[in-house]
């Protein structure tokens, strides 16, 4: 017979876990997820057993990171953010590394399984191309962010530079509507040097700014 877990987030800090069990070659579901947000404590538990603890396996993935027999414990990834409780595992300011599925394994038997996502701001979307332009306006497009990290884009803000050597205009940021990764900047001026910068935003908050674009130089005006 072996243990699994649906778990629900608590006060953004710590798993609630209600546990079922399952016969062994019957089709099991993999747990729901569990979002956090980067910088948060997360306290992942381990199912009550029956009996004394002789043995207690935290694994990563396919990796350990906590494993205890009596009274020894070893570390196999020694993080100073990884913490092992009586009845859980403590992770201290989680970051996006840290999303993984966690298996905890008492007296080599019996398994509970947790799927940790870490929610964290995106990687920086693509340089933004210049895909046509008049006078008073340009095209652009450009590629999305590698990695959203565990939350879905939700639009862009697209930042404008006047001249060769000019400052970055953030605190007029154009905002795109939704997530398409195409946008028209209108309200140039004629015959003037522009580049442009694009950052993605999630439910988490802004990413880096995408590299500059190339400079382009606005159509004259008759």
């Amino acid at each position: 017979m072996r243990w699994l877990v649906s778990l629900a987030l608590v006060l953004g800090v710590a798993v609630r876990a209600d546990y079922f069990n399952a016969e062994e070659g019957e089709e099991e579901d993999l747990p729901e997820p569990v979002f956090v947000r980067a910088g948060a404590n997360v306290s992942l538990p381990c199912p009550p057993t029956e009996g004394p603890v002789r043995t207690l396996i935290w694994w990563k993935e396919y990796r350990k990171i906590v494993e205890v027999h009596e009274e020894q414990t070893i570390l196999w990834e020694a993080e100073p953010h990884v913490n092992l409780m009586s009845d859980a595992l403590l992770l201290r300011n989680v970051v996006y590394g840290d999303s993984a599925d966690y298996q905890c394994q008492i007296n080599d038997e019996q398994r509970a399984s947790i799927r940790l996502l870490v929610q964290d701001v995106p990687d920086p979307p693509g340089m933004p191309l210049i895909m046509s332009f008049t006078s008073r306006s340009v095209n652009l497009s450009w590629a999305p962010s590698i990695d959203n990290h565990h939350s879905s884009i939700i639009h862009y803000i697209i930042h404008v530079r006047v001249g060769e050597s000019g400052e970055w205009d953030e605190s007029s940021g154009i905002m795109t509507t939704g997530n398409g990764t195409s946008w028209q900047v209108i309200g140039l001026q004629p015959y003037t040097v522009y580049s442009f910068r694009v950052v993605a935003v999630n439910t988490i908050g802004a990413s880096r700014p995408s590299k500059e674009s190339y400079y382009m130089v606005t159509l004259r005006e008759e």
